[in-house]
């Protein structure tokens, strides 16, 4: 055999290989992967988009956060309670920086515009296996029980969310809390300001 032989038998070796072996070894793992990203992330459309995604930067899809849903004790848009960073980061693309929120430091948070989630066990960010456990909403056009926050006054809401079963925690002017599950309202000038929910 000369040298070109032993070149073109490795080669054709090396082709197969590639070809017919390597994806059967790594179909059992990448399924899995997107078994559990499925598990975590439900993308469906939301605020009349039909498709919600637009590319962000670096090719990364990101949905567009107008007229995001907030269902309290289930999650915020296409993540539900229980999700992991990556996950968010999958469907949102890359998050802000987290002092666009305002609100000091938020080692635990991921900050979209207008979205914070919150995740149960952080270092410096949420760590890569913590758990999507809550989120502060504050989009005058984000919906809530089927209308944007921004229509909701604050007898309405309380209405409608007693009717539902929510146990009220704290009543005073300008803000509320319920449980089971768990949401916090905030109002200004009678209106639905921002919005906490925790599963």
């Amino acid at each position: 055999m000369t040298a070109s032989d032993i070149q073109m038998v490795v080669l054709v070796v090396l082709t197969n290989f590639v070809l017919l072996v390597l994806p059967c070894l790594l179909a059992p793992p990448i399924a899995r992967w997107l078994e559990a990203i499925a598990g975590r992330v439900a993308f469906r459309p939301w605020g009349g988009h039909p498709d919600g995604r637009a590319l962000a930067g670096e090719g990364v899809p990101q949905l567009d956060l107008a007229g995001v849903v907030v269902e309290p004790g289930i999650g915020v848009g296409p993540l539900r309670f229980g999700a992991r960073p990556g996950a968010a980061k999958a469907a949102l693309g890359p998050p802000l920086d987290w002092n666009a929120w305002g609100d000091g430091n938020l080692n635990d948070s991921l900050v979209y515009d207008g979205v914070r989630l919150v995740f149960d066990r952080c270092g410096a960010e949420p760590l890569p296996r913590s758990r999507l456990c809550g989120a502060e909403v504050r989009r005058a056009d984000a919906v809530l029980l089927g209308r944007p926050l921004a229509e909701w006054d604050e007898g309405e809401l309380a209405a409608e969310l007693a009717r539902l079963g929510f146990r009220p925690r704290v009543a005073e002017s300008g803000y509320a809390e319920f449980a089971f599950p768990y949401l916090a309202a905030w109002f200004e000038a009678g209106r639905l300001a921002r919005v906490e929910v925790a599963e």
